[in-house]
């Protein structure tokens, strides 16, 4: 009869689940846990993250960098152009150093004897190719003898247009009371970048190699 009792109680006992209920309310609290949980702990991280770069990063970062006032900006943006009297002489001076290719081709046509073309390229390049009636100069040979070119009007050109030994020959010169200018572009513009310094309107109409003396 105990048994009996024992397992009739065992078979109530299994068919009330009595795990279910409980389950599923522990499912329900984890997720709004979860929930709170991210709601408070990201915020947190994120703050504590931007505190961190504003303290003790960004610091670092910007150690070596100017830091640029307002009044600095301010007086960049209120800063008045340079005087017209300044601009005006440095144009003068562009227009007496300097020399536009268009009318190097020009003087070329002219074959005026008046005009010296100086070279002052490294011998070889000179050799390989040249601008028609260019003659090679090295530095060297400059001041060995600049009297003779004060009879002349002397127009150098170099490598490129930034070539700093075509200026120091053209200042080298000045000083000994040569008129010489230096052409606006170098060699290596007036062969290959013609499109650069010839007018568009031109390029059909200005056959470069015309001007050029080559042995290649």
């Amino acid at each position: 009869m105990n048994k009996k009792i024992y397992k009739a109680r065992h078979r109530d006992f299994s068919s009330t689940s009595p795990h279910r209920g409980p389950k599923s309310l522990t499912q329900n609290q984890m997720s709004s846990l979860l929930t709170k949980v991210r709601e408070v702990i990201i915020p947190f991280v994120v703050s504590f993250i931007t505190v961190f770069l504003l303290i003790y990063i960004i610091p670092l970062l910007s150690k070596n960098k100017k830091i640029v006032s307002k009044k600095e900006i301010v007086n960049l943006i209120e800063e008045k152009s340079a005087p017209k009297e300044k601009i005006k002489e440095l144009i003068e001076l562009e227009k007496y150093l300097y020399i536009d290719p268009l009318i190097v081709l020009k003087l070329i046509d002219a074959s005026d004897e008046k005009i010296m073309i100086m070279d002052i390229r490294d011998n070889l390049s000179y050799k390989k190719a040249h601008v028609k009636g260019a003659i090679n100069y090295s530095i060297d040979q400059i001041k060995k003898d600049t009297v003779k070119f004060k009879k002349k009007k002397i127009i150098i050109y170099g490598d490129t247009a930034s070539s700093t030994l075509s200026k120091e020959i053209a200042l080298l010169l000045i000083e000994k009371g040569a008129d010489a200018r230096l052409v606006s572009i170098g060699w290596n513009e007036f062969r290959h970048f013609r499109n650069l310094w010839i007018p568009e309107s031109q390029w059909d109409k200005i056959d470069i190699n015309k001007y050029i003396t080559s042995n290649e």
